[in-house]
């Protein structure tokens, strides 16, 4: 059984194609108007404490120093249970600030050298648990507002 074409006449056609622009325009506006809640939620949800908005003023980084302190952190924490016989025996001893600069010098592409040692702060002489935790503040380098 075949049926034949049904015969539409040219302001029939353009009356369609205006109702499925017309379809086409709110369904675009629609998906747009989810985005933006979509979007609004996501910034709320990921958004930093306020109590980090407050204290604290962001500075600028770049990002591979911020990256490399990063890297060097979790080794100064566990820099007294490392294995000795793989460092000098002076550096077994060594406070936090010198074996991040044995960190620097040994595993930093030189040309990151001065910028890294830079984005360093003044470490602790004595916990290295807390230049572990001056240098992550460095990497993000939040200081206070004074």
């Amino acid at each position: 059984m075949t049926t034949s074409p049904q015969i539409i006449e040219p302001a029939q056609l353009v009356t369609l194609a205006r109702a499925n622009i017309d379809r086409s325009r709110q369904l675009i506006a629609r998906a747009k108007a989810c985005i933006r809640l979509v979007s609004l939620a996501a910034v709320r949800m990921n958004r930093p404490p306020r109590r980090f908005q407050t204290r604290w003023a962001p500075c600028s980084v770049t990002p591979q120093a911020k990256n490399r302190l990063l890297a060097i952190a979790p080794i100064i924490k566990d820099w007294f249970a490392m294995p000795k016989d793989e460092i000098d025996a002076t550096l077994a001893e060594a406070t936090p600030a010198e074996a991040a600069a044995y960190m620097v010098e040994l595993h930093v592409p030189r040309d990151l050298h001065a910028s890294i040692l830079r984005a360093l702060p003044k470490l602790t002489p004595y916990s290295f648990h807390h230049a572990t935790w001056q240098i992550r503040r460095a990497a993000f380098n939040r200081q206070p507002e004074r």
